[in-house]
């Protein structure tokens, strides 16, 4: 595995574009911010922990952001969501 050389604090995570939702997703209680999980998987690549050929698991899915994101990065996902109200809405952000 690769050193990590990231900076321990992360900036502007919370900032940037939140367009990838629907207007319903916006209800749920604790969504990811969209640059927040862009950053994420920058660093699991700088660390070597994904790469081409990688599947992406989110086990608790919620309106679906982690699988949106692994798809602009072209990576497949599985998504896990209990809540057909968050599953519903997941589908939208499709």
């Amino acid at each position: 595995m690769t050193p990590c050389n990231s900076p321990r604090d992360w900036h502007r995570c919370y900032s940037g574009n939140f367009d990838i939702w629907s207007p319903e997703s916006y209800a749920h209680p604790a969504k990811m911010a969209p640059s927040l999980c862009f950053r994420i998987f920058e660093h699991l690549k700088e660390m070597e922990l994904i790469g081409p050929g990688s599947v992406v698991l989110d086990p608790m899915a919620g309106i679906g952001t982690t699988g949106l994101v692994a798809s602009v990065l072209g990576y497949p996902s599985i998504m896990v969501e209990l809540e057909p109200k968050y599953i519903a809405m997941a589908q939208e952000n499709d």
